[in-house]
C-alpha cells in the first residue's frame, strides 16, 4: 500500500492549495515506517523548511533525530554482523 500512498502523495504536491510541510511530512514517515531512515531525514527537513508553525518545526526535527537513532541502531547492529532487524 505504500506504492499507493505515494502515487496520491506525488499527486498532492501538485495541488497549489495542500501545505508542502504536511506532505513531505507525509512522505517522511512512509519512508520511516519503510526502514529507510535516511530517506525520511529528507522529507522531514523539506518539511521543516517549507513550514512556518514552529510547533510543526520542532516536531519535524524530533522525526529527523528519531531517524538518526534508527541509522545509529542499524549501523550498531552491522557491527554485529546481526540480519535480524534487515
Amino acid at each position: 500500500r505504500f506504492d499507493e500512498l505515494k502515487t496520491h502523495l506525488d499527486r498532492a504536491l501538485n495541488v497549489t492549495s495542500v501545505a508542502k510541510d504536511t506532505l513531505y511530512n507525509e512522505y517522511a514517515t512512509m519512508y520511516e515506517m519503510q526502514s529507510e531512515p535516511e530517506t525520511a531525514i529528507d522529507y522531514y527537513f523539506k518539511a521543516a523548511m517549507a513550514s512556518l508553525d514552529g510547533d510543526k518545526i520542532q516536531r519535524y526535527k524530533d522525526g529527523i533525530e528519531r531517524c538518526k537513532q534508527k541509522i545509529e541502531l542499524k549501523n550498531s547492529m552491522n557491527e554485529f554482523g546481526s540480519n535480524q532487524f534487515r
